[in-house]
C-alpha cells in the first residue's frame, strides 16, 4: 500500500526558507491550512501583514486566503510580499522504483 505524506515548504524569492514532510494522517487539511497560514505571517512584518488585508487586488477576504488551483499544491502568499509557503500531497515511490532512481532510469 502506498504512503502518503504532506511535502510543506517555504520560499523567500528564489530561496527555499522551511521544508517538513508529515504523513497525510497527522494533519487535516484544515490543520495543514492553518500551519501554511501561521508560517506566512510568522515571515512577513507585521505592518506588511496588517497592510495586506483587504486590498483591492487582494483575491478573496484577505492575503491569507488559500489559492486553490484545480490541482495541488495548496498555496498562501501574501500580497506585495516575495514569502510563499504551499504544501503538496506526496505518494511514497514503491520499492522497485526506489532501487532504480540512482540507476539514471526513469521509473
Amino acid at each position: 500500500m502506498d504512503r502518503h505524506f504532506w511535502r510543506i515548504t517555504g520560499h523567500a524569492g528564489m530561496d527555499q526558507i522551511f521544508e517538513r514532510i508529515v504523513p497525510v494522517d497527522s494533519l487535516s487539511d484544515a490543520a495543514v491550512c492553518l500551519l501554511l497560514q501561521c508560517l506566512l505571517a510568522r515571515e512577513v512584518d507585521i505592518n506588511q501583514l496588517i497592510d495586506g488585508f483587504g486590498l483591492a487586488d487582494t483575491q478573496g477576504a484577505g492575503p491569507l486566503d488559500v489559492r486553490r488551483d484545480p490541482g495541488p499544491p495548496l498555496q498562501y502568499r501574501l500580497t506585495g510580499a516575495d514569502v510563499v509557503f504551499e504544501a503538496s500531497v506526496m505518494t511514497e515511490r514503491p520499492p522497485q522504483f526506489r532501487a532504480s532512481y540512482g540507476s539514471g532510469l526513469a521509473a
